[in-house]
């Protein structure tokens, strides 16, 4: 319920505080006109408690929700700085090809479920979920300027064999990655007869 409070702030900011505002001063002027025992309608005591707990839960949700910071958002705009990265980040699976024409899958139509987390201390956990059976993996990380147009290559070395490794190379404890955007990173194993794989900062 929070989140849906937390939302329309987020969109509609100063039309909720102008609202919170006549809210509060529409009850303090209330409290000051009509006499108690009007206010508190003594001939309908059942209705008097419903409307009291009812101002209540909505004072309680507004003020709550009030002090709830928003979610960070990652911005995936402007160059890539490696300088200015932070970490640790979450990068997800979110598309496959393969070799043949109209053979894109996304989501759930995916052959597995697969995740790379990339932690502060330059370690790695790869994560991948197929038929329900789920494997990690764990290694180092570095990034990597690599060709004549200055690409940045993410390298992922395993701390050792393990069958989640795909590449060109045929050595089981290294991957590479290309980081394309600040939030889009492409494997390397389409290179020669390996899935497309395309992963998305979270």
């Amino acid at each position: 319920m929070c989140r849906g409070f937390n939302s329309l702030r987020h969109h509609k900011q100063k039309t909720l505080q102008i609202s919170e505002g006549f809210f509060y001063a529409h009850l303090k002027y209330i409290s000051e006109q009509v006499p108690t025992t009007r206010l508190l309608n003594v001939s309908n005591p059942i209705m008097t408690i419903q409307k009291s707990i009812f101002l209540l839960i909505l004072i309680t949700l507004l003020n709550a929700c009030s002090d709830s910071e928003p979610e960070a958002k990652v911005s995936c705009e402007g160059e890539i700085n490696l300088d200015s990265e932070v970490f640790p980040q979450k990068w997800q699976l979110i598309k496959m090809t393969g070799n043949t024409a109209n053979s894109e899958t996304i989501g759930v139509k995916m052959a597995w479920q697969e995740y790379i987390l990339l932690n502060s201390d330059n370690t790695f956990v790869k994560n991948r979920n197929q038929n329900n059976q789920v494997t990690e993996a764990t290694g180092t990380y570095n990034f990597e300027i690599v060709g004549n147009d200055q690409s940045i290559q993410l390298n992922l070395v395993y701390n050792s064999e393990n069958s989640l490794v795909g590449n060109c190379f045929g050595d089981l404890t290294l991957e590479t990655y290309m980081l394309t955007t600040k939030c889009r990173l492409v494997g390397t194993w389409s290179w020669c007869d390996g899935p497309g794989l395309e992963y998305q900062k979270q």
